[in-house]
């Protein structure tokens, strides 16, 4: 039987990042990575045999936080799904639910797809004909490709920022478990100017301080360690822009090369513009 092959792809801008993913062995080993736009999509990167997984623009997908026992974990997901249910005003066959298990607490994310949404995603990254299409809120792949490939920064308390050009996707990870989602409407940083940038860095401080408090409630009170951009903009300007808000430390997320195969290449693209993709593939 030959080894189950995922496609992850993430679209930024009028680009999108794509990764072909393995497991032949139990370890995922990264085939290939290509960034393509609409009209030059290479032809043989998709197979009808290949698992599709897509991000999801955070805007088009609601998160909710949870309490659920986990004493019973074959009912997590259903009662999961019938709280997230009750929340809607709408029928929830227009629905799909999943939901995150944050740690070991009865603390869930519960997240919200509407059908019609995905169905048109599914035209815009043209894989209509493909059935075997699931999707993930790209805050939520951030944090999973991380989780997977990245390089650990120290601390137990991280944040994770990476932009599409239209939204910065926003990822609290808390002891290796992703525990809080959040995203930011800014642009493209490279076309802001230095005051324009300056408003950014504080409404980031602003999102980020109020999920902190959030999470301040549930028992997880830490400082945050350090903050990690990915994505378009992230250059050295606007990096030094959010050190004087985030004295603790701001860096880039360092990819493990050891997860890629010999001729894998990413050409002038940064791999860290692929954890997203990556992290579509993670289960």
């Amino acid at each position: 039987m030959s080894p189950l092959t995922v496609v992850g792809i993430d679209r930024r801008g009028n680009s999108c990042y794509a990764v072909r993913v393995t497991e032949s062995t139990g370890r995922p080993e990264v085939h290939s990575v290509v960034c393509y736009d609409d009209d030059h999509r290479p032809d043989d990167f998709l197979s009808d045999h290949d698992r599709v997984v897509l991000s999801v623009p955070d805007d088009l997908v609601q998160v909710k936080s949870l309490c659920v026992n986990h004493s019973d974990p074959i009912d997590i997901r259903a009662r999961a799904r019938f709280e997230l249910a009750q929340s809607l005003l709408e029928p929830e066959s227009e629905f799909l639910f999943d939901i995150l298990i944050t740690d070991e607490s009865d603390q869930l994310l519960g997240l919200i797809y509407r059908y019609r949404r995905l169905e048109e995603l599914q035209s815009e990254y043209g894989v209509n004909n493909f059935n075997g299409v699931s999707y993930l809120i790209r805050a939520a792949a951030l944090g999973r490709g991380y989780l997977a490939y990245a390089r650990q920064v120290p601390g137990e308390l991280v944040a994770l920022v990476d932009f599409d050009g239209r939204l910065a996707s926003i990822c609290l990870i808390y002891r290796r478990r992703i525990v809080g989602l959040a995203h930011l409407a800014t642009g493209h940083p490279d076309h802001a100017s230095d005051e324009e940038l300056s408003r950014m860095a504080a409404e980031f401080r602003t999102v980020l301080n109020f999920k902190l408090a959030s999470l301040a409630n549930q028992g997880v009170s830490l400082p945050l360690s350090e903050l990690l951009l990915s994505g378009a903009g992230t250059d050295n300007r606007f990096q030094d822009m959010l050190k004087s808000h985030f004295p603790t430390g701001v860096g880039r997320p360092e990819l493990n090369t050891g997860y890629f195969g010999d001729k894998v290449t990413a050409g002038d693209v940064p791999l860290s513009n692929y954890l997203v993709a990556l992290g579509l593939i993670v289960n």
